[in-house]
């Protein structure tokens, strides 16, 4: 069976003019991340981010459903992870910071560390390991 491999979403919370989607946050992966993953005969998913704050749901996103039927997890690369997220404050003023991505991304990694799964973090993904 073909591994299926997870990849956390980046997140662009206030896209540039001129996209169309000037009030809409985006969530994507970067089409090298995909490449590489899928160019060693694996399945690269995204999993998207679901803001649980903004809009009603009818049930709970199904994490531990998802990590069953993953067999692994990369954490993208991206913007440093907030101070906050592990009790210290920032080391710069003025730094910029997505606590929102901190949160999704450590929700996703406690899912598939607890269920012994694999996970490869990449730049801010090891950053992220290294606050777990």
């Amino acid at each position: 069976m073909t591994l299926r491999i997870g990849i956390s979403a980046r997140l662009l919370h206030n896209p540039p003019p001129g996209l169309g989607l000037p009030t809409k946050r985006l969530q994507f992966l970067e089409s090298g991340m995909a490449t590489w993953i899928m160019s060693h005969g694996v399945v690269a998913l995204m999993i998207p981010f679901i803001d649980q704050t903004s809009v009603p749901l009818r049930k709970r996103p199904p994490l531990h459903d998802l990590v069953a039927n993953l067999d692994g997890l990369v954490l993208q690369g991206g913007i440093d992870i907030s101070p906050a997220t592990y009790g210290q404050p920032p080391w710069v003023d003025k730094a910029e910071y997505d606590p929102i991505r901190d949160e999704y991304e450590l929700g996703l990694l406690r899912g598939f560390i607890e269920a012994d799964k694999p996970v490869l973090g990449i730049c801010r993904g090891c950053q992220l390991l290294n606050v777990y």
